[in-house]
Parts: C-alpha cells; structure tokens; sequence
C-alpha cells in the first residue's frame, strides 16, 4: 500500500482525535471547558488543526510530510505572540501540575 493512500486514511481517522485532545489538554491545565477563553481556544485551535489534516491529507497527500516540518515553526510562534496575562494563567496551570519544576515561558 503506498504511503499516499495510508496518509489519507489515517488523516480522516485523526480528526476525531484533535478534539479530544484538546478536551484532555484544557482539563489537565485545570481550565473550565465551558468559558469563554476555553471554548475560543478549544474551537479556534482544533478548527485550524483539522483544516491543516484536511489539506495535507485528501488536499495534497503528497506533502504529507511537510505539515511534520511546518508544525514547529507554528508552534514557536504561538509561544512567542502569547501575552503576559496568558503567560500568567498558563505559568499558574503548570505550576499546578508540576509543582518541582522551575517554569519558564518564553516572551
């Protein structure tokens, strides 16, 4: 089976799986799924998530690995646009979760 066909098919069965995901990330952060911030970052983040497995996947398949390449430089520019009091909430869930840890969030 070409790697073609099997990324198309994984990508339909991974999008499922970003939602809940992302459920898990904002439970285990201790936010409250239903406010506003949550929701706007639950629905905003897995929306642009699964239109990136839609494209890359039945779109263009043959590019499947460069949404692998293109996912970091995203994912460093989400940290660095991040506001104080962002980095704040985010720094306190940490905390929480690993309360030995020295935090450092970039700016």
């Amino acid at each position: 089976m070409p790697v073609v066909d099997i990324v198309r098919v994984s990508g339909l069965l991974s999008i499922p799986l970003v939602y809940l995901s992302l459920l898990g990330f904002i439970k285990i952060l201790g936010f409250r799924f239903f406010e506003r911030k949550s929701q706007i970052l639950f629905w905003v983040t897995g929306t642009a998530n699964v239109i990136a497995i839609i494209l890359f996947t039945q779109v263009w398949p043959n590019y499947y690995i460069l949404m692998m390449i293109a996912g970091g430089p995203f994912r460093w520019l989400g940290c660095t646009c991040t506001d104080d009091s962002q980095n704040g909430e985010l720094r306190e869930a940490r905390r929480r979760i690993f309360p030995n840890r020295r935090v450092h969030i970039p700016t």
